[in-house]
């Protein structure tokens, strides 16, 4: 079919039952994305060593195998690691000055996956030759370093946010050296070759030998050894590894967990980014997902910007609204196909999204971390959002939306141009770049928090983050606004402006029977932080609150059913429950492997399960892992 927007459709296609990890079509689906990308020709190797039935073998066709050495240890569905004593390792039987083909002198690329970070003293990976380091990476967990080397001198490196977790990349394109964590360039310098080497590579060797040294427990899953990457392929190769390889180390979904508290389970592609009832809608890095029998069967649909999909909103009518980073779609998903929407602003003007500096970075025009409620106005279902962003892929204006289940989307608000995140072709954007927003508008914000709405007055709530900027003004506010439902016009005000250092920096607000429960965000008072609950007219008063749990650390978001409220606090693999609202208990999820956050909190679907986002590093990559399904007993 012709594609939309640049989009490329194709017909629906009936899955059939997707109760485990299809680790065949995993694997099918990494070639047939690197074919497609016309990345696969330039490989000289590709160990996928998750893969449960020959992971030493060469994907590329080589004939040529890996080899293990001193038993290291292999875990199906996940990959390699050394062993407790940490002799074992990997030889890869690739000698570059004698195999190497596409992999040369100055022309060269080393690929690694990892599907979980155990942060151990040393926990990283490295290919050594004859005791000169090829690549160690990442990291020391008390300096954050890399080893970072492609036919040259290694470089010690230290990188903030440094982990060992998803893919990595050492890149040598002539005499430029850069290293890439998670889809982000994160190191680069100018460096001449030396030699290619002449001996064979070792994998998950550390400390410059291959000899027992510090155990790496992190499971190693692919390597690649290939030609060099530019910029825009090193981008795109991370994206298509981050998504066909996400569900390597994932549980099966038919493997349920259960303490006196709730039950959980895991389950890999596709990532479900929306669910109501029995439906669900999902995504893989090049199709669409949609479910009507709680993801027991799928359809799907290929579509070419589905790697990148930020939101996702299904509604009663059958209509499923999604967006990537600038573009929201409808798909009426029985009747016909995906169509670009175009918004209007509050004038009735088309809004169009900024021209970014660097094109890679176009900024998060619709992400989320909080889903609000679903509204009936007596024709139609609507929802209000705002979008999550300066954080990563550039910077963005920032915008509340209103999402109408027809297909229409209206831009009801634009905060300020905010002086801290211009776009100046940066990740996560910065000063002294191109001012974005309402040039009218004084009140700024780094990205929206939470939604909520108060079905006895109408109105809205929207929550901002993140800090008080002084005479610029603060990024902190909770706005109201409230819709004429004859003219169709939104007015919004500032209900109170704040700091970073309250609980009115607030994640999570829900509203019930007028009686707001919160958590707080603040990340300059611990005494601050927690579950909060409080009449809404005594929303902005502190004496009048009521602190419900008393939490180590920020919360992320916070959904409630009933009686049955679950957090998710930014802490490692835990989350936050209470079956009546008034008892409370922080949770370990300790099936799930590597330390992980959890975030966008979907409501039940029919069977009782929330479903959750994980991800790792929220500030800085925000890669949605698996996903996680919650039951409160």
């Amino acid at each position: 079919m012709p594609g939309i927007g640049g989009v490329t459709i194709s017909p629906l296609i009936n899955l059939g039952a997707r109760r485990s990890i299809n680790y065949a079509k995993i694997k099918s689906d990494l070639i047939s994305s690197l074919q497609a990308a016309s990345l696969w020709n330039d490989n000289d190797r590709i160990y996928l060593l998750a893969d449960k039935d020959s992971p030493l073998s060469d994907l590329t066709g080589s004939g040529v195998s890996a080899l293990e050495v001193n038993s290291p240890v292999s875990e199906p569905s996940r990959g390699y690691h050394t062993g407790v004593d940490g002799a074992g390792y990997l030889d890869f039987n690739f000698t570059p000055s004698v195999d190497g083909v596409n992999y040369q002198l100055t022309d060269a690329a080393i690929i690694a996956y990892f599907v979980d970070d155990f942060r151990e003293n040393q926990s990283g990976l490295g290919f050594v030759y004859n005791n000169e380091s090829v690549l160690i990476t990442p990291c020391n967990n008390s300096t954050e370093s890399a080893v970072v080397a492609v036919n040259g001198p290694y470089k010690l490196i230290n990188i903030a946010n440094n982990t060992s977790k998803g893919v990595k990349i050492i890149n040598r394109k002539g005499t430029t050296l850069n290293y890439w964590d998670g889809g982000i360039k994160k190191y680069t310098t100018t460096q001449t070759a030396d030699s290619l080497p002449s001996g064979s590579l070792y994998g998950l060797a550390y400390n410059n030998g291959i000899s027992a040294n510090q155990p790496i427990f992190n499971r190693l899953a692919l390597v690649i050894f290939r030609a060099g990457l530019t910029d825009e392929q090193a981008l795109i190769i991370s994206e298509i590894i981050e998504n066909t390889m996400n569900s390597y180390g994932a549980i099966d979904s038919v493997d349920v967990y259960n303490n006196s508290i709730i039950s959980y389970k895991i389950s890999g592609n596709p990532i479900i980014h929306s669910q109501l009832g029995s439906q669900k809608f999902a995504s893989t890095y090049d199709s669409i997902y949609y479910s009507d029998n709680n993801g027991d069967t799928w359809m799907s649909r290929t579509f070419s910007g589905a790697k990148n999909i930020e939101f996702a909103q299904i509604f009663s009518n059958g209509n499923v609204i999604f967006a990537d980073k600038t573009k929201i779609y409808n798909w009426p998903i029985k009747t016909s196909d995906p169509t670009e929407i175009v918004p209007k602003d509050a004038s009735g003007n088309d809004y169009i999204v900024h021209t970014p500096v660097n094109v890679i970075f176009p900024g998060n025009y619709y992400s989320r971390i909080n889903v609000g409620p679903i509204v009936n106005d007596g024709v139609n279902e609507m929802i209000i959002t705002g979008n999550y962003s300066n954080f990563n892929n550039g910077a963005c204006p920032i915008n509340i939306y209103e999402i109408i289940d027809d297909g229409t989307v209206n831009v009801i608000y634009q905060f300020g141009q905010n002086p801290y995140y211009t776009d100046n072709g940066t990740n996560t954007g910065g000063t002294g770049g191109n001012l974005l927003g309402d040039s009218s508008n004084t009140l700024i914000a780094r990205h929206v928090h939470t939604v909520a709405y108060d079905d006895i007055s109408n109105k809205w709530y929207v929550t901002t983050g993140d800090q008080d900027r002084g005479i610029d003004g603060t990024e902190v506010h909770v706005m109201e606004g409230i819709k004429d439902t004859e003219t169709g016009i939104w007015t919004w005000s500032e209900g109170i402006a704040s700091t970073e250092n309250t609980r009115f920096k607030m994640c999570g607000l829900n509203i019930i029977n007028g009686v707001a429960f919160w958590g707080s965000d603040s990340t300059g008072n611990s005494d601050e932080l927690g579950i909060y609950k409080s009449n809404i007219e005594d929303l902005y008063d502190t004496n009048k609150h009521t602190k419900l749990y008393d939490s180590d650390s920020t919360i992320v978001d916070v959904s409630i059913i009933g009686t049955k409220l679950i957090a998710t606090p930014e802490a490692d693999n835990y989350i936050i429950v209470s079956q009546d609202l008034i008892n409370f208990e922080k949770l370990l999820l300790d099936k799930i492997p590597g330390p992980c956050s959890f975030i966008l909190i979907q409501s039940q679907d029919v069977n009782g399960f929330f479903e959750l986002k994980m991800a790792y590093n929220i500030m800085t990559t925000y890669k949605v892992i698996f996903n996680t399904h919650i039951k409160i007993k």
